[in-house]
């Protein structure tokens, strides 16, 4: 025999052998995972025994204690694999003990899918988690020697992958929650099987069907697609964030952004041609500022630099900002609210150094009058918001768009819509053109739309150029129109519009939104539990040019 026969030999001996070692490992991990399971199972009936478990303890002289409220694990798994803290065993208790903490919160979230096969169940939770290491987090911490240290990665978010999971992982944890409580909105009987995850979950394909029904074509019970449907449709609770910070994610979003439109938000955003005191002609954008306003008492969000734009008047129940004068937010910080927490959906993890006020800054140093100093509390990372007076502001810069109180033409078509229908709306229309037409918002045939208003019942009509717009949404049925309305089709910048009528959608609205409209404006009010909004949006003519009558600067 050659010699490299009898390496090729010897080399398909060394394919058997690490064949049968992938099964063995693959076998001990499933012992393990299994292992870890039946123990934990064991612990949710014996803890129910009044003393059971701190008379095995004593029993079998294994001491310590558990915080109130808190299970740690580690005696339990000194009592049932006969570990100790004083061997090698001590990096296995933690990890263990880890990982049967991660399966309480699985188990008390997921009750539900767990009252059959539970053991077999919290077994394939671990599989399906990554392993131990992944399912307790331990992975991130590992360094290999051997290789360069890696840059840390980023994720489209602008987040590092470390961090990106981590939040996600708590969303996902927070729409279990959720959805185990939550109450269907409808239900199926169906004709052939539906396959679905460990936890009982499953994704539908569904078409609309001319008659308003929808017809179930297929299911899908992959994980990862699963995961990213809970985390995106779950009702986020954000009733623990600080009233501050409520209230001035919920003004900011009545004109924020959304996804689909947010690589356009530098080219979306107008600019105009200013002279300085030297002559120079500057160009120079138009950003949408906050602006607390004394006199007032109000709050407004609404374009600098001109004096017609979308414009939000705020009425807080209980004023945020004590200031003896007008007072603004910084552009950056107020567009950091709007990427990081509002379009992320993240406000229920972040809280503030105050929880009712934005606290006077008195550092003399610093040209701001007021400083809120946010922080996620799962990433640990803070960012100090600031704020400013309004006579700190050039000339150039200081008008900002309001509604103009001289201005008297009347309303000629009023309605009240509810929640419900706001949300079929969004559902029938906004939402669809956002994922068609925002990624081309910028081009001509998409700049505008017009909303054709009749006594019964409203629609839109978009994409086209010069008021020849040639596509109609479908009809959207109205029950509270006015008695007086008179039939109206204005015509709006989509990028005015459309951000508008998402952020209802998302808004906590108490009670009902009263919808005006005539040939200047369309003006929303309505109410959430923190103030009374107005929302008012121009019309603009056939050319994309804003109508500004209805509007007037202010602080200028």
């Amino acid at each position: 025999m050659t010699t490299k026969q009898a390496l090729l030999k010897e080399l398909e001996k060394i394919f058997e052998h690490t064949t049968q070692q992938t099964i063995f490992h693959r076998r001990s991990n499933e012992y393990l995972y299994k292992g870890l399971a039946w123990v934990y199972l064991w612990w949710v009936k014996a803890s129910k025994v009044k003393g059971l478990l701190e008379e095995q303890y004593t029993l079998h002289n294994i001491g310590g204690h558990n915080v109130v409220g808190e299970e740690k694990f580690t005696r339990l798994l000194r009592l049932t694999w006969q570990l100790d803290w004083a061997d090698e065993s001590r990096a296995t208790l933690q990890q263990w003990s880890n990982a049967l903490r991660e399966l309480h919160k699985e188990y008390e979230s997921n009750k539900d899918a767990y009252r059959s096969n539970a053991e077999e169940r919290l077994a394939q939770f671990i599989e399906a988690s990554g392993g131990l290491r992944k399912l307790i987090g331990a992975d991130k911490y590992y360094i290999d020697e051997n290789n360069e240290p890696s840059k840390k990665s980023k994720s489209q978010s602008g987040r590092s992958a470390d961090d990106a999971a981590l939040i996600e992982t708590k969303h996902l944890e927070l729409g279990v929650q959720h959805f185990a409580k939550a109450k269907a909105i409808t239900s199926i009987q169906s004709t052939k099987p539906i396959s679905v995850n460990r936890l009982g979950y499953a994704l539908a394909l569904i078409r609309s069907k001319p008659n308003g029904s929808f017809a179930v074509l297929a299911t899908v019970s992959e994980e990862a697609q699963i995961r990213k449907a809970i985390i995106s449709s779950y009702k986020r609770d954000s009733t623990a964030a600080p009233t501050v910070l409520q209230l001035l994610t919920e003004i900011i979003g009545t004109q924020s952004i959304p996804l689909a439109l947010e690589r356009h938000r530098d080219t979306l955003q107008d600019s105009k041609r200013v002279k300085t005191d030297s002559g120079e002609v500057l160009t120079v954008k138009q950003y949408k500022r906050l602006l607390f306003r004394k006199q007032q008492r109000d709050i407004v969000l609404s374009e600098n630099r001109t004096a017609c734009s979308v414009v939000t008047v705020v009425k807080p129940k209980a004023s945020i900002l004590a200031s003896s004068k007008d007072v603004f937010l910084r552009v950056q910080d107020r567009r950091y609210l709007e990427q990081a927490i509002i379009q992320r959906q993240d406000l229920s993890i972040y809280t503030a150094n105050d929880k009712a006020k934005v606290p006077v800054l008195r550092d003399t140093e610093v040209k701001a009058s007021h400083r809120l100093v946010v922080e996620n509390k799962l990433l640990k990372s803070r960012r100090a918001i600031y704020f400013y007076g309004l006579d700190t502001v050039g000339e150039h810069g200081r008008a900002q768009a309001d509604v103009n109180a001289e201005y008297s033409e009347p309303v000629l078509w009023t309605a009240s819509v509810d929640k419900l229908w706001i949300e079929n709306l969004y559902v029938g229309f906004v939402g669809s053109w956002l994922n068609e037409y925002g990624e081309h918002i910028t081009r001509p045939k998409h700049k505008t739309i017009r909303v054709e208003l009749g006594r019964t019942q409203l629609f839109f009509t978009h994409y086209g150029e010069r008021g020849n717009l040639t596509t109609a949404s479908k009809i959207f049925d109205l029950a509270n129109v006015g008695n007086t309305s008179t039939p109206i089709k204005p015509i709006f910048l989509t990028k005015d519009l459309l951000p508008v009528l998402a952020s209802l959608s998302a808004a906590d609205i108490v009670g009902s939104v009263k919808i005006a409209v005539n040939k200047d404006v369309l003006i929303l009010d309505y109410k959430t539990t923190l103030a009374a909004y107005t929302i008012s949006v121009p019309t603009c003519t056939a050319s994309a040019k804003r109508n500004g009558v209805a509007f007037a600067a202010y602080g200028g």
